[in-house]
């Protein structure tokens, strides 16, 4: 089929109508109008599919956000699926009866549509479930009188803060509830269930020991408020009558079995640098570049890049070579390190740099009698400083899927060449503490054993204020365990209490008996001071 009959075929599409006359009729753009077809398509999609599971419907609801008092016709609406028919449901018939299934549903299409980001009101509940919004009422009042939060629209108004999910599930939890009926009255996971039972798990834990709310704030790194329900909940359920299903609970945080929970962390799967070199492509930055200057949505922006690449390859096929030995990347703007050190990289503005991974000052150090390591951490060491020079940052991955080896070793030999160097290889380990590689734990932390100030720390390791501050948090969020428990953990243990790697815990545990066994000994106390001290790079001072 040649092009003008595609074309001819494309305009009598019906999605074509659509597009005339938002055009016509709105006056959007092109690209605008592309949007919005598939926006609504979505939509469509969405709110009219055969595709939902058996005993969901589709209701339109009020948003959770819109206040009390304002008119319904002028209020925000969105689109929820509800459980009618939970698989459940006739388990509860047979044991409780059809009150109790009532009192269930309720609950459950209610915490589902809170889910959701949205409400139901007593008349939403009445027409649902085909009761009379007296019914309605009466139930809610039965269920709230057992100690159960139903988030309807009355309920979130009156309170002004939405409920929580911890106190609705961990009440449940304490009072013996088993899994599946928890699933049945709060429309929760049986995963999600478990979080909250391991979190609260480990606040009796917590409790048991004496432990104050503060100290269990910093260990759990939980809100104030959470703290506050959580203990609330041990409070109201340490007697007698419940003890036992608390101690079950502390047992399954403590044993550390089932599925995924604090301390059981698997490791991070790889990264795939060819993957992250992919999405850091021309269309991206042609993308940001609309945004930035023609104030488009991402959506829209990323309808007329497509556009525009499509046409630049009929009308530039071929494209300057390179000096042999050169390539051209797209990588992170060494600019945008403050404003976006620790957020999501893809958010990053991007900056074309040219380097030279093969040419001929490369391939001599790569033929050179030196160490593997060595010569790939001095070719890797040329190239971020090259990225450096033009305005961009590169990354250990990138580094190394360049070089060709993995990761982990492009670290480790850049970890053994910042031991011979003043001026550090620019990376973003380094120059940003973006990554889990060229870690400064120790460092940071024995700065601040010996009354360095946080800027000062910062000006000696080249680190941000977020991730300096957040290898702080970490120490202190241990150090306040080790009082409480009275003792050095193992890794498995601080893991569990604090939900972080047990790779991660241990470099903290281990510093920590570095300092121990110092303080014991003046001689050891000195050699440690003189192997964790940084020295300082370039024209930098260490304050005195």
């Amino acid at each position: 089929m040649d092009q003008a009959t595609a074309d001819r075929l494309r305009v009598k599409h019906p999605e074509n109508t659509l597009s005339q006359q938002l055009s016509e009729q709105v006056g959007t753009s092109p690209a605008q109008t592309e949007k919005i077809i598939e926006i609504l398509l979505a939509w469509a999609e969405k709110t009219y599919s055969d595709s939902r599971p058996c005993g969901q419907i589709v209701r339109t609801v009020v948003i959770a956000t819109e206040p009390a008092g304002k008119p319904i016709t002028h209020c925000q609406t969105c689109e929820v699926h509800l459980t009618v028919d939970h698989k459940d449901d006739l388990g509860i018939l047979k044991a409780y009866g059809s009150v109790a299934l009532r009192g269930a549903r309720i609950l459950r299409l209610s915490w589902e549509a809170y889910e959701q980001k949205a409400v139901l009101s007593y008349e939403d509940l009445a027409a649902i479930l085909c009761l009379d919004r007296g019914t309605v009422s009466r139930q809610v009042r039965h269920l709230r009188k057992l100690g159960l939060v139903v988030p309807t629209r009355g309920l979130l108004q009156d309170m002004g803060r939405a409920p929580s999910h911890k106190a609705q599930i961990g009440r449940l939890l304490c009072r013996g509830y088993i899994y599946t009926e928890i699933t049945a009255l709060t429309g929760h996971s049986e995963r999600s269930i478990e979080r909250y039972a391991l979190d609260l798990g480990r606040i009796i834990a917590l409790c048991d020991m004496g432990s104050a709310p503060n100290d269990i704030r910093i260990i759990s790194e939980i809100t104030e408020k959470a703290v506050e329900i959580y203990v609330g909940l041990y409070q109201e359920h340490n007697v007698e009558e419940f003890r036992s299903h608390l101690d079950k609970l502390k047992r399954r945080f403590e044993s550390g079995k089932g599925i995924i929970g604090p301390g059981q962390y698997p490791p991070k799967p790889p990264q795939n640098p060819a993957k992250r070199l992919s999405e850091q492509n021309y269309e991206r930055a042609l993308s940001q570049l609309m945004q930035q200057h023609l104030a488009l949505t991402p959506a829209v922006a990323d309808v007329v890049v497509e556009k525009i690449v499509a046409l630049e390859k009929q009308l530039f096929p071929d494209r300057d070579q390179l000096a042999p030995g050169q390539t051209i990347l797209l990588v992170d703007s060494a600019a945008s390190a403050p404003k976006y050190s620790g957020n999501t990289s893809g958010d990053r503005p991007l900056v074309p740099v040219i380097l030279s991974p093969w040419t001929q000052d490369k391939i001599d150090i790569m033929i050179s009698s030196r160490p593997l390591k060595e010569r790939r951490a001095l070719i890797a060491d040329a190239l971020a400083r090259e990225a450096k020079a033009q305005g961009g940052t590169m990354s250990v991955s990138c580094l190394a899927f360049l070089i060709g080896t993995s990761p982990a070793a492009m670290a480790t030999a850049l970890a053994e060449l910042r031991l011979q160097q003043d001026d550090p290889t620019p990376i973003k380990g380094i120059t940003e503490d973006a990554g889990a590689t060229l870690t400064h734990k120790g460092i940071i932390c024995d700065l601040q054993d010996l009354g360095y100030t946080p800027p000062e720390i910062s000006i000696i390791t080249c680190h941000e204020p977020d991730s300096r501050d957040r290898y702080l948090k970490a120490n202190l969020r241990i150090e306040t365990l080790i009082k409480v428990l009275g003792h050095i953990p193992d890794e498995v243990q601080t893991a569990r209490f604090l939900g972080m790697q047990k790779s991660v815990t241990k470099q903290y545990l281990d510093r920590l008996r570095r300092k121990l066994a110092a303080e014991e000994t003046p001689e050891a106390a000195s050699q440690s001071s003189a192997q964790h001290s940084p020295a300082p790079s370039g024209d930098q001072a260490v304050p005195g």
